[in-house]
């Protein structure tokens, strides 16, 4: 054969069959570059670094048992090299243990990749477990009676009109009222210490607090609806409405 000579690339060509084949093949690459084409036969492989390779990314279900390589032939030229492996045989050992865990892996993998609403894959939800219990809605707000000065300290002192929705002062909520005044809405009322209809300065408490009720100057007649808002009411809403006879 003939020899040949191109500079550094005996020694390129030897480190890199050590590189890409040489921890595939049991006992190393022993690669001799003073004669070419370089032949390479009958190389046993190493089961335990190729059976390695395959499971990088979980076990699967195959086990290699043995692996030969018949020949590696290298021949360069003035253009490049040729590399040839031939008549590579590799025996591979089912494995029971190995088929389920990789099956199981598979289903979590699918899970993963159909996650929804962009949330953690499934082995991440398992991982943490159930999610905790949702916060309780915020409590209903407290039946509160409102207060009134001695100006509208009785039923016949405060005037009554159709009923319609108003914005308290202080906390900025609406609620429904028939009530010709208004300026805090009870509970804002009691807080503070105001009068509901004027906003003077009440010192006494309310007294018991009733649900609301039709009035009955209007049972007959249905309430007028209010005009239609420009934006949406509040979440929260509250009526307070109280009969000519109360």
């Amino acid at each position: 054969p003939r020899r040949l000579r191109f500079g550094g690339m005996e020694t390129a060509l030897k480190r890199f069959l050590q590189s890409a084949l040489g921890e595939y093949v049991s006992g190393g690459l022993r690669v001799d570059t003073s004669k070419f084409p370089l032949t390479l036969s009958n190389l046993k492989l190493n089961e335990r670094k190729i059976q390695e390779e395959m499971d990088e990314e979980g076990p699967v279900p195959f086990e290699l048992s043995h692996g030969s390589i018949g020949s590696i032939t290298v021949n360069p030229g003035w253009t490049g090299v040729d590399i040839r492996l031939t008549d590579i045989a590799l025996t591979l050992s089912f494995s029971a243990t190995r088929a389920l865990q990789w099956a199981m892996r598979s289903g979590e993998a699918q899970e993963d990749v159909h996650a929804e609403g962009g949330g953690p894959p499934a082995s991440e939800r398992r991982r943490r477990g159930p999610p905790p219990d949702p916060m309780p809605p915020p409590p209903a707000p407290p039946n509160v009676a409102p207060r009134y000065c001695p100006a509208h300290d009785c039923s016949e002192k405060r005037g009554k009109v159709a009923p319609r929705w108003l914005e308290c002062s202080s906390c900025r909520k609406s609620l429904q009222t028939n009530y010709a005044e208004f300026v805090v809405c009870p509970i804002c009322s009691d807080r503070e210490h105001r009068c509901m209809l004027c906003g003077n300065h009440a010192p006494a408490a309310g007294g018991a607090y009733l649900p609301p009720r039709a009035d009955p100057l209007l049972s007959s007649v249905p309430p007028p609806m209010p005009p239609a808002p420009s934006f949406l009411p509040p979440p929260t809403t509250t009526i307070f409405r109280e009969g000519a006879s109360a």
